[in-house]
């Protein structure tokens, strides 16, 4: 019975031709048919692509308008809107997911220049803790020590108030 049932798992497995296809690319492999040059699995350089400036400052005024409106474009109907103009000929088209990619561009650039008064004032700060001599820089730690001692000698002394069982607190 297992020979017979040998014989015919050989028999189909010369019949299916999905199989003998595996077995010669396989064979191929192994024996080096096939050479790939060094490098053949490195992913590939990006190419970089300037948009047509009529399709960037079309897509920028559909990205403020959204803005304004509070009704975000969605990239398909501004490609479709795009087509609809005239002014732009069918080469100078952008398709949704580079409009997409742009909007996000445009996005970052918006968040940046909201951004950049703020870190300003930061370094203001940084700034004036310059100007700071180290007597004064140890005074301020010491009343940043002082008045972390006060509040906790405020919550030892009403520590019956904070817990009803005050043998077990929760800090020292």
């Amino acid at each position: 019975a297992l020979q017979l049932f040998k014989q015919k798992l050989e028999g189909i497995q010369t019949h299916n031709n999905t199989l003998k296809e595996v077995a010669e690319a396989m064979s191929e492999l192994a024996n080096g048919v096939e050479k790939f040059n060094e490098g053949w699995a490195l992913k590939g350089k990006r190419k970089n692509v300037n948009y047509y400036p009529k399709a960037k400052n079309f897509a920028e005024k559909m990205f403020r308008q959204g803005n304004t409106s509070q009704r975000k474009m969605d990239p398909a109907e501004v490609e479709r809107l795009m087509k609809e103009n005239d002014q732009i000929k069918p080469f100078e088209r952008m398709n949704a997911q580079q409009i997409r990619s742009y909007f996000g561009t445009l996005c970052k650039q918006q968040a940046n220049k909201r951004r950049r008064p703020a870190e300003k004032e930061v370094e203001e700060e940084d700034a004036d803790w310059e100007d700071l001599a180290d007597e004064d820089v140890e005074n301020i730690d010491d009343f940043g020590r002082q008045l972390n001692d006060d509040i906790h000698d405020l919550i030892e002394e009403n520590l019956e108030v904070f817990f009803e069982n005050h043998e077990d607190p929760l800090f020292d």
